[in-house]
């Protein structure tokens, strides 16, 4: 019996500490608020950085849950606080984006994106110990809410990033998801493959959320008759060596571009059929490197 009161007290300081950690979460950027509000963002991107860094290490740091019984809630409290910590990190990654965009350091802002993203879904260890000992650690993939990472995919997407550093970007995640890919056909199931198998899933929303930025950055431009983040994904295309695999996130975004252009050609042919044919014209650039890469990918096997 007491034992189980024991269980008990322990559940509910468990619940107390993160019902208080989420409520204190609002004060723990308040500094660099304040330093973003008076447009001191030098200053507050430091503060931004530092807060990003520590609960995003919070949320993912490998951790060992103690229990009498009733391993599974205190798992998800756990998990919980994981997720809390996260958004704490996603806003702080955001806002430092924010600031490097407004001191006009765009690659800080991606790599500021990059932190963000890496906060929607990631992996944790957790070891499972009770009164008799530690028992097989457990590798858990972890995520967002939904509404959360749409919310969050919004303003990041709304950012004015060039094209070009988010191809990179897209570019190096596309090829550790394949990577990943390729090592999952080689590991025995188990512990490694768990890790490996949740690290695999985190790259695939990572490469899914910078092809979408990808598309919104490319679509803005065409709206506005703006060519300059379509001709970048033209000539990144040309140039993408090794052509394997990984491209494929990138073929997804030059066809969602296709099809993005021929409703812009289609609707002007009323109105403006000069543009109409200029975008039509245009368009065939990226249908043609668009052809190769596909055609090379299915003579190759994609290696």
């Amino acid at each position: 019996m007491k034992r189980n009161i024991t269980g008990i007290i322990l559940s509910s300081l468990l619940v107390l500490v993160l019902s208080s950690a989420a409520f204190a979460s609002s004060f723990v950027t308040f500094t660099a608020d304040s330093l973003f509000n008076a447009k001191n963002y030098a200053e507050a991107v430091k503060h931004y950085s530092n807060i990003a860094v520590k609960y995003h290490n919070e949320a993912v740091r490998p951790e060992i849950v103690s229990y009498l019984f009733g391993y599974e809630g205190l798992k998800k409290a756990v998990i919980n606080k994981s997720v809390n910590s996260a958004k704490v990190a996603i806003y702080s990654y955001y806002m430092q984006a924010l600031c490097n965009v407004y001191l006009k350091n765009y690659g800080g802002a991606i790599n500021s994106v990059n932190g963000a993203l890496a906060c929607f879904s990631f992996q944790k260890m957790l070891t499972p110990k009770s009164l008799t000992g530690a028992k097989t650690p457990e590798m858990v993939l972890i995520s967002q809410p939904a509404q959360i990472i749409a919310d969050y995919s919004a303003k990041i997407n709304a950012l004015p990033i060039s094209a070009t550093d988010v191809l990179k970007a897209l570019q190096q995640t596309a090829r550790d998801r394949y990577a990943a890919y390729l090592a999952l056909a080689n590991t025995p199931q188990g512990p490694a493959y768990n890790e490996l198998a949740a690290r695999y899933n985190a790259l695939i929303a990572s490469e899914k959320a910078y092809a979408d930025l990808c598309i919104n950055i490319v679509s803005r431009g065409l709206d506005v008759q703006n060519f300059e983040a379509f001709d970048a994904l033209v000539n990144f295309m040309k140039n993408y060596r090794p052509v394997d695999k990984s491209v494929t996130s990138t073929l997804e975004v030059s066809d969602k571009i296709i099809a993005k252009m021929t409703a812009i050609a289609l609707a002007l042919q009323g109105s403006n059929v000069e543009l109409a044919t200029y975008y039509s014209t245009t368009m065939q650039k990226l249908i043609s490197v668009n052809a190769y890469v596909k055609g090379y990918l299915a003579t190759s096997g994609g290696r």
